[in-house]
């Protein structure tokens, strides 16, 4: 099944991996989510990939990706390391594949070593992890 992407989806293939970053979502203190965004840096571009309801989201952004808040909502979206990721950096990307059905979604991002990167939701559950 074909799985809607919005924006633009970088061109990964043949370029270094040279950073990955992801964001969560805390609400009044308590975690909701450990990977609502992922980020990724190739060809010193950051790339912003968001997965909502089996539907893939692009965008490149012009700066690193930094924590931010809404204090009054008590809302926090944390920056932080997608675990095992440190490894994939400086590794040619082989090719990326963007799958799902329904209300899934995934992007795989394969590298040159064998390694991938893995980011896949349902419904707005997300997660990201280096294999």
């Amino acid at each position: 099944m074909s799985v809607p992407v919005h924006g633009q989806p970088p061109d990964l293939i043949g370029r270094v991996l040279e950073g990955v970053r992801l964001q969560g979502f805390v609400c009044c203190g308590e975690p909701v989510a450990g990977a609502k965004v992922i980020f990724l840096k190739v060809a010193g571009a950051w790339h912003r990939l968001a997965i909502d309801h089996g539907t893939v989201h692009w965008r490149r952004e012009d700066k690193e990706p930094r924590a931010w808040s809404v204090p009054e909502k008590g809302w926090e979206y944390p920056v932080g390391e997608v675990p095992g990721a440190q490894e994939l950096l400086g590794v040619p990307v082989s090719s990326m594949v963007i799958s799902g059905e329904d209300d899934t979604a995934s992007v795989e991002v394969f590298l040159e070593n064998g390694r991938k990167l893995l980011f896949a939701g349902k419904g707005d559950e997300n997660g990201a992890h280096a294999v």
